[in-house]
Parts: C-alpha cells; structure tokens; sequence
C-alpha cells in the first residue's frame, strides 16, 4: 500500500510504500534533519516491522550520507526498513549515522 505523509511544520510530502516486512520510504534523500525524519518516523507503523525509531532513523540517515557521497545511489534513494534487518547492517547503519547535524 502507498501512502503519503505530510509535515505540518513545513508542508514537506513524502511517500512510502508498506508491506508486511518492509516500510519504503521513497526519494528519502529529500529529508535532510534527523527532526523531521523522526517526525515522520513517528506516525509510520514501526511495530509492523518490530523495529524502533532510533534504528529506523540510524538506517535513514546512513542511507542518507551514502546517497550524498554517491555511493549505491540506485539503492539509497529510498530508504528501505526491513523486518529482519541483519545485526551487522544494523550496527553498519549505527556507525554511519553518527554525528552531523540534529
């Protein structure tokens, strides 16, 4: 199923795409502040994939950082949270994300 979330502070719109396993968040690149992608983590169905919103953000943020670098950009475009993400990816996805503005 598709849909569409809106921020309120500041009208930005993204789309995601959810499944039972898997939430799609779409041209994720787009969102740059940890804010607002944990506002928009916070009306998403984490429990559907039993992760929480500090991993998500960890993963949305690396995938972010490696979109802004060049690297994989067919893959990190969107930000893929999966159910049965692997513990070393997690912890790559937490290395990555550390620092850089809130």
């Amino acid at each position: 199923m598709k849909v569409k979330l809106t921020n309120k502070l500041n009208n930005n719109i993204i789309y995601c795409e959810l499944t039972n396993n898997n939430i799609s968040i779409l041209n994720s690149y787009k969102i740059k502040s940890k804010k607002e992608m944990k506002i928009f983590l916070e009306v998403l169905p984490l429990y559907t994939i039993k992760r929480n919103i500090n991993s998500c953000l960890n993963e949305w943020v690396a995938h972010n950082r490696l979109y802004k670098l060049g690297l994989f950009k067919e893959h990190t475009i969107n930000t893929d949270l999966s159910k049965n993400e692997s513990i070393l990816r997690r912890i790559g996805y937490y290395l990555l994300s550390r620092g850089g503005k809130k």
